[in-house]
């Protein structure tokens, strides 16, 4: 028999012994007390657990309500600058018809619109860049067929203007001549065949700048019928690339949350359109009446 164990084993089992007489002669109210306090704080534990549950879902909404914030903005200064670009852009291909606008400021104009529209790519759903692809593709499609068309007007322009200045040149010389003719007359003193040479030189500028009158007169006639016609097919393809637009505003304010409503917004597109297309016709038709081209 271990001793030491026994010994031990007594031990523990007079301080139960003592621990629960102890126990015994502790007061119910006492009981109650503690158990009320337990009830509590157990009651405190449980709320402070929701709240702390509660705060870390609005902490997780906020920071989520701030990340689309902080998108929507983005989006706006995107979208509001693609639009500017998207208006330069479009207005580009009817600005095309002045043939006094330099080929090099349109192009450079035209490069940076379309760039500020592309920014759409990096913010923009899928739907709304597949959209505005389509968008740019049309614009620039429309802008290289009317840059091919113009530049034979752009070179008859100059041609015209250099015909002009030949014009002007012999018309001077004419002067020149005339002016001798009447110093001979004046002064009644001339050298052998002077006058006849004044005559002649007076006669070959006269005449060199009456053919090269005519010929100015051939190609504006020319210039101002084919003009007419480049005029007409850059506003039929800004009126197809106008039709391409609304997708993209569509687009662009569903991400945005702006409501907008689709079908007036369409009648008053095809309204404008056509009254912008019954002007340049009833324009073209006096223009050739009275220029008779």
């Amino acid at each position: 028999m271990n001793v030491g164990a026994a010994s031990y084993d007594s031990v523990i089992y007079v301080l139960g012994g003592q621990l629960m007489a102890w126990l015994s002669r502790v007061p119910d109210v006492v009981w109650a007390a503690l158990t009320a306090s337990l009830v509590t704080l157990m009651g405190v534990w449980l709320a402070n657990r929701h709240a702390t549950k509660l705060l870390r879902i609005t902490l997780e909404n906020d920071a989520k309500q701030r990340n689309r914030e902080r998108e929507l903005s983005l989006r706006k200064d995107v979208y509001i600058e693609a639009v500017v670009g998207i208006s330069g852009a479009h207005s580009i291909l009817t600005r095309m018809q002045d043939l006094d606008a330099e080929g090099t400021h349109l192009s450079e104009s035209f490069g940076e619109d379309t760039a500020a529209v592309a920014k759409i790519e990096m913010v923009g759903t899928n739907d709304t860049v597949k959209a505005v692809f389509n968008l740019i593709d049309a614009i620039t499609g429309a802008y290289s067929e009317l840059e091919l068309k113009r530049l034979p007007l752009l070179a008859r322009q100059d041609h015209i203007k250099l015909l002009q200045e030949r014009v002007k040149f012999f018309n001077n010389e004419a002067e020149r001549a005339l002016e001798i003719i009447k110093k001979i007359n004046i002064e009644g003193e001339i050298g052998e065949g002077q006058l006849d040479d004044a005559n002649r030189w007076f006669d070959a500028a006269s005449q060199k700048s009456k053919d090269i009158s005519r010929e100015i007169n051939e190609e504006q006639k020319k210039q101002v019928a084919e003009h007419l016609e480049f005029s007409k097919l850059s506003h039929q393809r800004s009126a197809e690339v106008s039709k391409l637009i609304p997708l993209v505003i569509f687009e662009a304010r569903m991400e945005l949350d702006l409501p907008i409503d689709k079908e007036e917004y369409l009648r008053n597109l095809d309204a404008s359109l056509e009254r912008n297309q019954a002007t340049l016709r009833r324009f073209i038709e006096e223009a050739k009446k009275k220029l008779d081209v």
